[in-house]
């Protein structure tokens, strides 16, 4: 959390997987995502970059 404000920062990584033909090529990616969470408007931000 963010003193004296409702937002918080978030740092994600996220892993896809499928077993769906043609979309494999997810299964060996790695996404890093930066973004924040403001509470007060129930609003999240996430910007997604893959490796």
């Amino acid at each position: 959390m963010r003193a004296e404000e409702p937002v918080a920062d978030l740092c994600e990584n996220v892993t896809l997987t499928t077993a769906a033909a043609g979309y494999e090529w997810v299964n060996t990616r790695q996404i890093w995502a930066p973004g924040t969470v403001n509470l007060a408007l129930g609003k999240v931000h996430i910007d997604a970059y893959m490796q």
